[in-house]
């Protein structure tokens, strides 16, 4: 595994003709925190005893009720392009597995919010709580101005990713 991690994005950014060292070394960045994040989400599918669709479902119910919206099974369906039976059969199993809560939605009874259990909390805190806390510790090691130059720069990356045009953004 660590011999793919080392070779896989250095040989991708070497298949990019006409590219500058910089762009090389960026495209690579982007492929190492990719391969990094996958082995992370392995680590904890592993340990959430969950298939990476599950797993994907989940990250997204705690990433909008973190930014205080509710999470449906509509959302599932909607996010990951799937059946609303599909994204139901996702949340019945996350349920089972009491990885998920589901409450009943006071604006409307017939549909369920969707909230991490107290165990699925406990264990993403256990599996990337560090990961979080290291981030944090990195970005209190650069200054304000850096920090802010570091997310625009991560999301002019996003965009571009996404196929939108951020030349004039990065000038």
């Amino acid at each position: 595994m660590a011999d793919r991690a080392d070779d896989t994005p250095t040989r991708l950014a070497s298949d990019l003709p006409g590219i500058s060292e910089a762009v090389r070394a960026l495209v690579v960045a982007v492929e190492e925190v990719d391969e990094a994040e996958r082995d992370l989400d392995q680590r904890v599918r592993a340990r959430f005893g969950v298939n990476h669709t599950d797993l994907a479902a989940l990250q997204y119910i705690d990433r909008i009720t973190r930014r205080g919206r509710p999470a449906r099974a509509s959302d599932i369906a909607r996010r990951f392009d799937i059946s609303s039976g599909a994204a139901t059969e996702v949340v019945n199993r996350l349920a089972r597995a009491e990885l998920l809560e589901r409450i009943r939605d006071p604006e409307d009874g017939r549909n369920r919010i969707l909230h991490l259990s107290d165990t699925a909390t406990e264990r993403l805190d256990e599996l990337v709580g560090n990961v979080r806390s290291n981030l944090n510790d990195l970005l209190l090691s650069i200054s304000d101005e850096e920090e802010a130059r570091l997310i625009e720069l991560l999301n002019n990356v996003r965009d571009i990713f996404r196929g939108l045009n951020t030349k004039d953004a990065t000038r």
